[in-house]
């Protein structure tokens, strides 16, 4: 009876599953467990962010917050990722040295349905994407981190013009260490206004 109380699932919902070298290859037989079906967060450290882990993640029905930073995400497509992208409300992959095209599909999921409200991509070269990426960003988030990730002339442009305006959802926006000084004035003031 009591092993049976013990397996509530509201009981480990407050729990952070933490990722490690030595318990990755044990998360999809973890992520399953009773227990832990209420889990809503989960952190990888060290390694290299593979399609084994997300799967386990994408299985999990509970989880809404997952922090990938600092690892190298090694995956032939970016489906996974994406179906990642369309079940989180908080997703971290700064410095993980995202490709273009998986950076691409992260953006580009955000025009689908998603409960994503925030994306932390700093560290990440994005100076490939298309501006529309970033506008779409700007138009579904909440909250968008994208310090250090040599942003171009077009793409800031772009990002303030949606942030401006007033069907512009982004509240909470970090650009540092990119160089903004294409971006008219008036179109920094009147994105400002907008932003917390």
């Amino acid at each position: 009876l009591w092993r049976e109380v013990g397996e509530a699932p509201s009981l480990w919902a407050g729990l952070r599953l933490l990722v490690t070298m030595e318990n990755r290859s044990r998360m999809q037989e973890v992520l399953v467990m009773r227990r832990l079906w209420g889990v809503r967060r989960l952190c990888a450290r060290g390694g290299k962010v593979e399609e084994e882990l997300l799967e386990a993640v994408v299985g999990h029905q509970g989880l809404r917050h997952l922090d990938l930073s600092h690892q190298e995400v090694c995956l032939d497509k970016p489906g996974l990722l994406v179906s990642v992208v369309g079940r989180m409300k908080v997703l971290d992959l700064s410095h993980t040295s995202l490709s273009s095209g998986h950076a691409r599909a992260v953006l580009a999921a955000l025009g689908e349905v998603t409960e994503l409200e925030t994306l932390d991509l700093r560290g990440n070269n994005l100076s490939s994407l298309e501006p529309s990426l970033l506008v779409t960003a700007a138009l579904r988030l909440d909250s968008l981190t994208i310090a250090n990730t040599s942003l171009t002339n077009q793409q800031a442009d772009a990002l303030f013009s949606a942030i401006s305006t007033t069907s512009c959802r982004l509240r909470k926006l970090s650009v540092g260490h990119n160089n903004l000084s294409s971006v008219q004035t008036g179109l920094l003031e009147k994105a400002l206004v907008r932003l917390e």
